[in-house]
């Protein structure tokens, strides 16, 4: 999916209001799981994904499984699939082999983490990402 369009402008980061109309649609993604961060800030779950089949370094997406009781099964869903697969869950769990996933959300354009040189490159927060 392109950038949101004028992510580069001012003020863009500290909107409020969807960014981008793609942000009120459901969408499917399917895609190869390859680590987990259990953020410290607020304990969401991310999940990196890459395109179904890439190598572990490939460009990836992030996924984020929020707290609170909306996302108990989601949250749950993922422990599952990665204690079915030998895997667990700690602050930074990278995979050694990807785990096949399919996500139902909404999209959302973090742009927080946009590099200005390179709008469709996301810029690291921390030493995890």
């Amino acid at each position: 999916m392109p950038p949101a369009a004028g992510v580069t402008q001012a003020g863009f980061r500290t909107k409020d209001s969807p960014l981008d109309p793609r942000e009120s649609q459901v969408a499917t993604v399917k895609g190869d799981l390859w680590r987990v961060n259990v953020e410290a800030n607020d304990c969401d779950f991310h999940l990196e994904l890459s395109s179904v089949g890439a190598s572990s370094s490939d460009d990836r997406i992030i996924v984020e499984i929020q707290q609170g009781p909306r996302y108990v099964a989601a949250r749950n869903a993922l422990l599952q699939t990665l204690a079915a697969h030998g895997v667990k869950l700690k602050a930074q769990t990278p995979l050694s082999a990807p785990i096949h996933v399919q996500v139902l959300g909404f999209a959302f354009y973090d742009a927080w983490h946009v590099s200005k040189n390179d709008p469709q490159q996301a810029m690291p927060t921390g030493p995890h990402e």
